[in-house]
């Protein structure tokens, strides 16, 4: 009696072949190293675009949207002027990160009134004579 593990493929698994085959016809002239990292570069960001889309959860929508940004980042490499598109990018993420702590920063001055880390330990419950 044979069982098969996965009898259905996953959704992800559809999403790289779909990037393998629309990146195939396109780069017919170029060598099989670019188009393959232009594929994978694609899978990045639709995987990414998936997580953004199915996912409720705010933190996986960050991780989602920042594997979109890789993934642009990997295709801008095979691509003229890919040094301006990664500082852009990293100056992107580094906004998006300060915005991030920003928020976490207001949420929590907003909840306990401080941002007072000897002010935050009686919250969990210490004292503040440890050394």
């Amino acid at each position: 009696m044979s069982r098969t593990l996965c009898a259905k493929p996953p959704p992800f698994s559809n999403l790289v072949a779909l990037s393998i085959l629309l990146v195939m016809p396109v780069g017919s002239n170029v060598s099989v190293l670019v188009r393959e990292d232009l594929a994978f570069a694609l899978a990045v960001i639709l995987l990414g675009l998936l997580m953004m889309i199915t996912r409720r959860n705010a933190v996986t929508q960050i991780v989602g949207f920042m594997s979109l940004e890789n993934g642009l980042v990997l295709a801008a490499t095979g691509a003229k002027g890919m040094p301006l598109v990664v500082e852009f990018s990293t100056a992107f993420s580094i906004l998006i990160a300060f915005i991030v702590f920003g928020i976490f920063i207001f949420r929590i001055r907003e909840r306990f009134d401080t941002v007072d880390v000897s002010a935050l330990d009686q919250f969990r419950g210490e004292r503040g004579d440890r050394v």
